[in-house]
């Protein structure tokens, strides 16, 4: 696992405990439902995106080797990182359960980490030879919301 996995995987793990705490002892704000139906749709997605990724196994976040090849089926039809997408929507779905700004920390963080993850990934795939595949492929498919 690359150290910057390992660093994002340790906030993560932090978050969630965080939230698990904030939730605890303050119970769920007024907007829980949303973040319900955000967290139902981060676990779909995550279904989807994991039975899709099944046979042909995609990078890993912040690996340093070029991209061998470009997934275009399930949801990477519609989103060229869906499991960012699906982490994006769990990490909304704390900030919605609970109430108050300081519930927004930790998504804001990490959704600036993904897509920073996003654009190096992106990056690797302009500087290999499959750039004018994947040029078209960002035509088609929007970085974390379908066109």
């Amino acid at each position: 696992m690359a150290p910057g996995m390992r660093r994002l995987s340790a906030l993560s793990l932090v978050g969630f405990i965080w939230f698990a705490w904030r939730l605890g002892h303050h119970g769920p704000g007024p907007a829980w439902p949303l973040a319900l139906l955000l967290f139902s749709a981060a676990l779909t997605m995550f279904i989807w995106t994991v039975r899709a990724t099944a046979r042909t196994r995609p990078s890993l976040i912040y690996d340093p080797a070029a991209p061998k090849i470009l997934m275009r089926h399930g949801p990477y039809r519609f989103v060229r990182h869906p499991f960012y997408l699906t982490y994006l929507l769990f990490w909304t779905g704390t900030a919605a359960a609970v109430a108050g700004a300081a519930g927004w920390l930790l998504p804001l963080i990490m959704a600036t980490l993904y897509y920073r993850a996003a654009v190096k990934e992106e990056q690797a795939f302009y500087a290999s030879g499959m750039a004018n595949e994947y040029a078209a492929y960002c035509g088609e498919a929007g970085m974390f919301w379908p066109k």
